[in-house]
Formats: structure tokens, sequence, C-alpha cells
């Protein structure tokens, strides 16, 4: 008998026949379920294999590295189907399941979402702040933040890149700087760190992350403008929060989650709470943010993939000087991608 239980041509939904044809072997075997030789066939070890590239890595969260909304079920829980899923998935998925087992969803801990204490203090300091106009509890809120956060250096001499996309002009350094004016009050948010009370020049260690944080299109002009590091610039380095184990416990860990969320968010609360935490840091005597780039883990070099937030006006300051500027055309844009479930929400991004 042929030891191929299914193919790729027993499946409807398009994403899934074509991970199943590149996972499963080409012979001339019939399929099991189907009687076709022509699909990529499937034997118990690529059934495994295509439940967990599909299925669960394809729900992972956009924006929470590492968290899955659906994963592998135990033992005993091989014919439940809890999970379930749009029209021209569901019964691939059950040809699948009951060769296999079915899966479970994954709903994470609210810590791990970033809404533990962290979270619950800084509402209640929002609230505060919103109702009575009292800052002291946010300023509380966000100096407990950055304490537990490590600091980063910007050397002397060192270079970042910053991009402009259509200048209407660019005669002196100055027009690479942070904009005059960043807020537009007919906008419901300005940028992640900058406020009304904080302008902030964003720049990054390599010249592919400030274009994809840029978000350039074709037909744009694009300025490079290459800075050097002229005053040594002290950070707060957002993606570092200082271990505290007690007990075998790291006593911090709800706080590297409560930034992991706000910095991966796209919600205008988050983005509060991130200028929030940019006006603290100034007034604790801080240059400015480093943080991971959101589309640095998709490059070869996510590792040392950064942005760099300065507050103020680095370069009439003094603090970073223009090395040079280039225009940029772009070449080429291409996409490595794998297929997954289309997923309704299935836990609020808010408690």
């Amino acid at each position: 008998m042929s030891q191929k239980l299914l193919c790729s041509e027993c499946f409807s939904n398009a994403g899934l026949r074509i991970e199943a044809a590149q996972i499963g072997d080409r012979n001339d075997e019939p399929c099991q379920n189907c009687s076709s030789r022509n699909g990529g066939g499937l034997k118990q070890e690529a059934l495994e294999q295509l439940m967990t590239r599909f299925f669960v890595d394809g729900s992972r969260s956009p924006y929470l590295p590492g968290v899955y909304r659906i994963d592998h079920s135990q033992v005993g829980q091989q014919h439940t189907y809890s999970v379930s899923f749009d029209q021209t998935l569901q019964r691939d998925y059950e040809l699948i399941a009951r060769r296999w087992k079915a899966l479970i969803y994954n709903a994470p801990s609210l810590r791990m979402m970033g809404y533990g204490d962290p979270w619950l203090e800084f509402s209640d300091a929002l609230k505060a702040l919103d109702e009575k106009g009292d800052r002291t509890a946010v300023a509380k809120a966000a100096a407990d933040i950055l304490s537990r956060c490590a600091e980063a250096r910007l050397e002397l001499g060192q270079r970042v890149y910053r991009i402009r996309t259509n200048p209407e002009r660019i005669e002196n350094p100055l027009h690479i700087d942070t904009p005059p004016s960043q807020v537009d009050a007919s906008r419901q948010r300005s940028g992640r760190f900058e406020s009304t009370d904080l302008p902030v020049l964003y720049t990054s260690s390599d010249v592919e992350t400030a274009l994809h944080e840029s978000r350039v299109r074709l037909g744009d002009e694009i300025v490079l403008g290459t800075l050097q590091v002229s005053k040594e610039q002290k950070l707060v380095d957002l993606d570092v929060v200082k271990e505290r184990v007690e007990g075998g416990l790291n006593l911090n860990a709800d706080h590297h989650y409560f930034l992991r969320a706000r910095l991966g968010s796209q919600e205008p609360i988050d983005y509060r709470i991130c200028q929030m935490l940019a006006v603290e840091a100034k007034l604790a005597g801080f240059d400015g943010f480093k943080f991971g780039s959101f589309y640095s883990i998709l490059g070869e070099n996510h590792e040392t993939s950064v942005n760099y937030a300065l507050f103020g006006f680095p370069i009439k300051e003094g603090r970073m000087s223009l090395i040079s500027w280039n225009s940029i055309r772009l070449l080429k844009a291409s996409y490595d991608f794998q297929f997954g479930p289309l997923l309704n929400t299935l836990w609020q991004t808010e408690p």
C-alpha cells in the first residue's frame, strides 16, 4: 500500500496546496486519499511538518515575537476539533487532523502580551493625567520603566543613517536634521517618540534599515544623509531590560514584555506611552533611545540592525555632523514568505 497518506492535490486551500507541494515527495505512488500520482506526497513525518509550518508557524503574532496563536494538541486530544477555520480551509484541516492529530488554541498569558503590572500602573497613571491633569504618576511610572533598561552609547565618530523622501529642498545640513514641526494637528498621532513636547530625529545603524523604516516607494525621491557622532550620546536601550533574579524568577520580565508590546504596536495609546517615556528620558539626562527595527527581523543582519531616536535637533546642537548626502535609487525588492491560515482575532490586543 502507498505510504502517501495525503498529497497536495487533496487540498482546496491554495496556500496549503503550495506549502504541501513544497514539503511533499514526488514519485509515482498513488495517494491513499485521492489516488492522484501528481501531487506532493505526504507521509506521517511530512504531515507533522506541514501542520507545524502552515498552521503553527503561520499563526505567529505579527508584533509579539515568539507568540503563536495555534499549537499542537497533547496526547488524548487527537480528534477534538476545538480549532476551526474559514470555509476554504476547514475540510483540509480535518483531513490532516484525522491522520495525525488536532490543533488547539494557544492563548498566551496577558503578561507575555505586555499587560502585566507595568501596564496596570501606566493605565492608572494615564487616567490620573486625563481626569485630574496630574502628571506625577505618569512620570513615576515612566521613570520606573526606564530605570530597568540598560544604557547604550553612540560613540564619537560612529556613523548612522537618516532618510528623507521627497524633500522640498536640501541645501544645508540642517535640512537633514529633525524637522522643525513634526506634529500635525490634523493627524491623530505623531511618530512613536516625538510629540509637541519633544522633537526627535530618527536614524538607523545601516542604510537598508533606514529605507525600511522610512517606507520608501518606487517613485519617491530618496535622500540619504550619512551622519557622524560629534559628541558621545547616552541612550536608553529599550531592547535590553536588566535582569533582577530572586528565587529563580526574573522580576523584571514583565517590564520586558511591556516594552516589547509597546514598541511593536500601532495603537494610539501605545504611541502615547512611548512619547511619555521619551519625555522622561530626556528629563533624566538621556540623549535618545536605542531600539530594534520592527523590519529587521526579516533581514540577515537582524541582530545588528537597530534604530536610534535622538532627542532635540542633534545636527543644529552640534551632537551630530553631516558627512555626506546622496540620492538612492531602488533597484530590486523581493520577498521570502510562507502561507498560513486566515485568523480572526483569537484574543484581544488589550485585556
